[in-house]
C-alpha cells in the first residue's frame, strides 16, 4: 500500500513503482482523483484555483507520466481519465473549471 498526496510527484512515482513490482506489469491506470470549488468566481482566490488544478490536472499528469513508460515497454496498457460533469454543465456564478 502506498499513501501520499496525489498532487506530489513522489507519491505518483512510488505508487506506479509499487504496482509494477507487485504485479510485474501495469495494465490499466484509472485517474479519478479530484476536487471541486463551488464558490462564486469573484470569491475564489488564485490559491484555491491552484489547489483545484493541482488535484485535478497535475495528479492526472503525474500518474500518467510514470505509468506510460511501463505500458510503452509492455506495448500494452490503458490510461482512463474520469472527470465530473460539473465542468461540462457549469453553474451560474461558480468557478467550475
Amino acid at each position: 500500500m502506498v499513501t501520499g498526496d496525489a498532487r506530489d510527484e513522489e507519491t505518483a512515482r512510488r505508487t506506479i513503482d509499487a504496482a509494477h513490482e507487485t504485479f510485474g506489469r501495469i495494465d490499466i491506470l484509472i485517474n479519478d482523483a479530484g476536487v471541486g470549488n463551488y464558490e462564486n468566481l469573484v470569491d475564489t482566490s488564485a490559491g484555491e484555483y491552484d489547489d483545484v488544478m493541482d488535484a485535478n490536472m497535475r495528479s492526472t499528469f503525474l500518474f500518467a507520466r510514470h505509468a506510460a513508460p511501463v505500458m510503452i515497454a509492455q506495448r500494452d496498457g490503458l490510461i482512463l481519465m474520469i472527470s465530473s460533469m460539473a465542468g461540462v454543465y457549469g453553474f451560474a456564478g461558480e468557478a467550475t473549471y
